[in-house]
């Protein structure tokens, strides 16, 4: 893998989820099995019973099927929405509840300027560990901006969160 980007360990993305969010508990990195899914709870949830104030987007009524026919597109689309009028030295942590690698990696760190070629490039795809943006919601921290971004599939319309 390339050595700009962190694979992050059960144990190592846990320390980092709670450094963040001291109330999430470590059900949310229970494994997802292959074509077994597990319930969690939604993000947005949590966040707003953590009395969180989330900034809601609106997106094009396209998006899903963008997301859903065009994985390339929708990360674009999903990365402009998100960062394009964005410059930032930051690492993001990337994950999703259903991250599941054959090394057991549970999520990545990335630096904000590798996080377009992370996400898009073909040698280094996130859903080579099996994710699919049509079907997987994303996350985004942003370390040094203490920014937070999502992308729920059930919470149209989608949100982030400062």
């Amino acid at each position: 893998m390339n050595p700009l980007i962190i694979e992050l360990n059960e144990h190592d993305f846990n320390e980092r989820i709670s450094s963040i969010f001291p109330f999430i508990n470590n059900d949310m990195t229970s494994p997802h099995r292959k074509g077994k899914g597990i319930i969690i709870e939604s993000m947005e949830n949590i966040l707003v019973k953590n009395n969180f104030k989330l900034n809601y987007l609106q997106v094009d009524d396209s998006f899903e099927d963008i997301l859903s026919f065009d994985s390339n597109g929708g990360l674009e689309y999903i990365y402009n929405m998100f960062f394009e009028n964005m410059t930032s030295s930051s690492d993001v942590l990337f994950f999703t509840p259903f991250f599941y690698t054959n090394n057991g990696s549970k999520g990545i760190v990335v630096n904000f300027n590798q996080l377009h070629c992370f996400l898009l490039d073909k040698s280094s795809r996130y859903y080579k560990n099996g994710l699919d943006a049509s079907s997987n919601d994303l996350f985004f921290y942003l370390y040094e901006e203490r920014k937070f971004f999502g992308i729920e599939h059930n919470s149209p319309p989608y949100w982030l969160s400062v």
